[in-house]
């Protein structure tokens, strides 16, 4: 059995989504096993709806098998989450081929900037940034980039999918593995504008459109009944976690925030200072945001450090994932898996008594951090 595998979010699952699994099947792959993050997603926001809903609605719409990216690496940095990703995926001993979607669909290029990408060193960077103190790391890496490569090659860095897929190519290469990869042309809406194509948007503006209670404009761009998003919607008090995360910073002191993922560089003497006389989440990320940091950095930063999430988490890579939805199809695979998986598969959350130490850490972090953030749920 031939095996695709897609690392994914569905933050919701959309047309464009179905479409690049459909995609997949076309190219003659028996099945497609989608690794797909939890309650915390990339961005460092909680999701949109509950994991096992979004994994779902994706095997309705062409995948097999869903299991999970566990938190932290699924809220963490590109590079930490695509390492997060294609190693819970290389665990299970089962994937040939992991496919995405992207800007060029020039597989060639995109191996060879992600060669480049993985020779750099933070002496690289620095170097960049010492010339031009307000550069940004991805800015730097940019320019590193077309110095070595050329401007058509430093381009790619510049396209949100083509940016995952060089960091997925950069963690096969990180872990040998052997999985293959597989770009597929991108023709619908952009990663993250609020431009429509048809049937398909991107899922930033359907997260608009869910915000603004819009769910009767959703209905063209998903496979699945509106309602089903509609009747179990999730959002975040954004009063009750600003009292949180400030209560995580206020206690501590600044050299005590560096130590949590995603902060340094001075972000932790900036969320200690902003805090004394924010009043707000929102007023809190106005006073934080910078043109050197994105906006999900900074949310990221305030995660871990809400959760207590330090950076020695990510010394490690994960030892487990958690099945979350399957057909009869991604019941075969999951059978397969069995057998060589290096990684501990979870079909229910009570067979994590028979997991390895560290997975049981692991697992426990996780569920500390979601149970956490429930009792912020609106």
């Amino acid at each position: 059995m031939r095996v695709c595998a897609v690392v994914s979010e569905f933050n919701p699952f959309h047309n464009g989504h179905k479409y690049l699994l459909s995609q997949i099947k076309d190219k003659g792959y028996d099945a497609v096993i989608c690794v797909m993050s939890g309650s915390f997603v990339q961005r460092g926001e909680y999701s949109v709806c509950d994991k096992k809903i979004r994994a779902e609605m994706a095997v309705d719409s062409g995948a097999d098998l869903v299991i999970s990216i566990p938190f932290p690496w699924a809220s963490a940095g590109a590079e930490l989450f695509a390492r997060g990703a294609l190693s819970v995926l290389d665990g299970l001993g089962c994937v040939d081929a992991i496919a995405f979607g992207s800007e060029t669909a020039r597989k060639e290029m995109l191996c060879q900037c992600a060669d480049f990408l993985s020779s750099l060193t933070p002496a690289d960077i620095k170097s960049v940034q010492k010339d031009s103190p307000k550069l940004s790391y991805a800015q730097a890496r940019q320019i590193l980039a077309e110095a070595s490569l050329g401007k058509e090659m430093a381009s790619l860095l510049e396209n949100p999918n083509d940016i995952l897929a060089i960091e997925y190519i950069k963690a096969i290469k990180y872990l040998n593995s052997d999985i293959d990869v597989v770009p597929i042309k991108r023709e619908y809406a952009s990663h993250n504008g609020d431009v429509t194509c048809g049937s398909y948007c991107s899922s930033s503006h359907l997260r608009e459109l869910v915000e603004s209670g819009k769910f009767e404009e959703i209905d063209s761009f998903v496979p699945w009944d509106v309602d089903i998003l509609r009747n179990n919607i999730k959002s975040v008090d954004k009063q009750l976690y600003f009292n949180f995360l400030r209560g995580a910073i206020l206690s501590r002191e600044p050299n005590e925030l560096s130590l949590f993922a995603e902060n340094g560089g001075g972000l932790e003497y900036a969320f200690y200072r902003e805090m004394l006389t924010s009043d707000s989440l929102d007023s809190f990320f106005d006073k934080i945001r910078s043109r050197h940091l994105t906006d999900a950095k900074i949310r990221r930063a305030a995660l871990f450090t809400a959760l207590g999430i330090k950076k020695t988490v990510f010394n490690e890579l994960p030892g487990y994932t958690e099945v979350l939805a399957l057909n009869d199809v991604g019941k075969e695979v999951l059978s397969a898996c069995r057998k060589n998986a290096r990684i501990t598969v979870l079909s229910k959350t009570a067979n994590i008594k028979n997991a390895p130490d560290n997975v049981k850490e692991q697992f426990k972090l996780q569920r500390k951090s979601e149970m956490a953030f429930e009792t912020l749920l609106k």
